[in-house]
């Protein structure tokens, strides 16, 4: 067997903050809205409002982080990076309303920051969704771990960050989801294409074991236990949703998210696999 290509490296440095990656226009119906719902864990017994276009369907907040799974190999390309160099470290998005089950929104990606380390460079990018007459529908905000993209410099060592926040009470809800084997095969049909989430022999040139299931569908997961839990199932209440990914998920494991009101309409969120934490600093708000 062919030796599998080793990923490139390239330094990164403050020269790309304020550049604008390629755009995307996005366009969705109601069935890319029923796929992805089934691909986070919702189910006709349960969420027939988010999976059946009688029903609306009724949208996800997270939903419109599809948009950022697909800027993903442009973003990549634009700036010269081999994908299997790039670690999704967290992620944030804000509606300025509920997303229809039906729309076109154009998407403008720009570099916001770049945090340079020795090995390594963070990368973060702000999108930015607008209609056909400009008005703001979302935002979104991701941080990306750029492997080998560090300019070789020593730092002094920083203190040890904590791993994972730990929970100073019991959750005001829980939900539980076991993800299937196939989950991440399902979850790219949704619009997250990434081969590192299908691919054993791209997973194993990143790193990986085998591969792993998207950041974006725990992220989903946790959306939707935001809604079934506190929302009294529905998706329109959700205003904003940020989060940490603190692990890998492997297709197959279950995961339960804790939610606990930290204000009027705020929430804390984290999720779980076993007691590793996978998700966390997760923070949600609702419009009431």
């Amino acid at each position: 067997m062919p030796a599998v290509p080793q990923p490139q490296r390239r330094a990164l440095d403050a020269s790309l903050v304020g550049v604008a990656l390629p755009s995307l226009v996005w366009r969705w119906s109601p069935r890319d809205v029923a796929l992805y719902a089934l691909a986070v864990g919702a189910g006709v017994e349960r969420d027939l409002p988010l999976v059946y276009e009688r029903s609306g369907p009724r949208v996800l907040p997270s939903f419109a982080t599809v948009a950022v799974g697909m800027l993903v190999a442009p973003m990549a390309a634009a700036i010269d990076l081999d994908l299997r160099t790039l670690l999704h470290l967290d992620q944030e998005v804000t509606l300025a309303a509920p997303l229809a089950a039906r729309g076109r929104l154009r998407i403008e990606r720009t570099v916001r920051d770049v945090r340079v380390r020795e090995r390594a460079a963070i990368l973060v990018v702000e999108d930015v969704a607008r209609d056909a007459s400009g008005d703001e529908r979302f935002t979104a905000t991701s941080s990306w771990w750029v492997g080998g993209a560090g300019d070789g410099r020593a730092r002094p060592r920083a203190a040890a960050a904590v791993a994972a926040t730990a929970a100073t009470r019991p959750p005001d809800a829980t939900s539980t989801w076991r993800t299937s084997p196939d989950q991440a095969a399902l979850y790219r049909l949704a619009g997250d294409p990434n081969p590192l989430h299908v691919d054993p022999e791209f997973a194993a040139a990143a790193g990986h074991a085998r591969p792993i299931l998207h950041g974006l569908c725990t992220f989903g997961a946790a959306a939707l236990a935001l809604v079934r839990e506190c929302c009294e199932g529905d998706p329109s209440r959700v205003r904003s949703l940020a989060a940490r990914f603190a692990g890998a998920v492997q297709p197959g494991e279950e995961l339960r998210t804790e939610l606990r009101r930290s204000g009027p309409r705020e929430l804390s969120v984290r999720t779980l696999v076993g007691d590793r934490v996978v998700l966390d600093d997760g923070r949600a708000t609702t419009f009431a």
